[in-house]
């Protein structure tokens, strides 16, 4: 075509030499890698062109690796040297090992760490951390929701469904089961009067006061509860009536002293108590029945305490509590 650049016949086999040798280059690499032998054809040409020998080289060891592989040969030694096996039985026992720590987490020893797995040792460590601060945060939890469950807010003494517990557990424990107890309770005196004088949160601190002062006032075995309202339930176990009636004075002695100023003014408080004694109560144990008869008996001898003019202590003991006055008592 006129204009136009037409290679000659000497460029063509000035060229061509050229040609065929990348092109027999191209093809001895080609046959390197896919032959099912390491040599190919052209390999003399390969090891005279530089840096194709090392490359050859290369090639071979890979193929031989791949099809040692291939055949299952895992114990295989590269030139360079090194045993697929013991690699593989290396990370074999890492995993073994990893799987015993992580049963030892699954049955809650959170302490476990692992260092054989790099970055993975780093994460699982992590994980086992965050694992045993989220335990510890639950059962923190779990401990304040029991704390609760078993107190009163405002007071902070037992409530009922502890207190019955507790009871049943000290009455019933060896030290105290063939021994008698005595059960106190305690009244307010007047309270709506304080709740309608001074008010309700008035009436409040008087609660927390009162209950702070019996608790501070009573052995590390005694126990008191918040029974409801202005009243409280005291179980001083391994004692007798008379000594829980001294127990009782000292405490209505101690409320009637105390100092409770509210927006500059006196609020007088006084207390009224009934006491009864509890039995042993032997091999047979503490029974709901045992509780609610003797919490009758006290409550009885509360009522005479107010009926008597409040600010005292009356004991008493009687088989019915239902009996009223056939119950004999005495006031203190």
């Amino acid at each position: 075509m006129k204009g136009e650049f037409q290679p000659g016949s000497a460029e063509r086999k000035e060229l061509s030499p050229a040609a065929d040798l990348a092109g027999r280059v191209v093809r001895a690499v080609e046959e390197a890698l896919h032959l099912p032998h390491s040599a190919p054809r052209d390999e003399g040409l390969l090891r005279e062109v530089e840096g194709l020998d090392t490359l050859l080289e290369e090639i071979g060891v890979l193929r031989e690796f791949s099809l040692a592989l291939s055949r299952g040969e895992l114990g295989y030694k590269t030139r360079q040297g090194g045993l697929i096996i013991g690699a593989l039985k290396a990370l074999q026992a890492n995993l073994r090992h990893l799987t015993w720590q992580a049963q030892r987490i699954a049955a809650g020893d959170l302490d476990v760490r692992v260092n054989f797995l790099g970055q993975f040792s780093e994460a699982f460590n992590c994980m086992a951390e965050r694992l045993k601060e989220t335990l510890e945060e639950k059962e923190n939890i779990a401990a304040r929701y029991k704390d609760l469950s078993a107190h009163d807010p405002l007071t902070g003494l037992y409530n009922r469904a502890a207190f019955q517990e507790l009871m049943a557990r000290l009455l019933s424990s060896e030290a105290y089961r063939e021994k008698m107890s005595a059960l106190i309770i305690s009244d307010i005196d007047y309270f709506k009067n304080i709740n309608d004088s001074f008010g309700h949160q008035c009436g409040d601190e008087v609660l927390r006061r009162v209950s702070g002062l019996y608790r501070d006032s009573l052995r590390a075995d005694d126990v008191v509860c918040r029974y409801g309202g202005e009243e409280f339930l005291i179980l001083t176990p391994g004692i007798s009536r008379n000594v829980a009636c001294r127990i009782a004075q000292r405490l209505c002695d101690s409320v009637r002293a105390m100092q409770i100023i509210w927006e500059d003014s006196v609020v007088p408080v006084t207390a009224s108590f009934g006491v009864c004694s509890l039995p042993p109560v032997g091999e047979e144990g503490f029974g709901p029945r045992f509780l609610r008869e003797h919490i009758q008996i006290a409550d009885l001898n509360l009522y005479r305490a107010k009926h008597a003019g409040r600010d005292r202590v009356v004991s008493g003991d009687c088989d019915d509590a239902d009996a009223g006055a056939g119950c004999g008592g005495q006031e203190n």
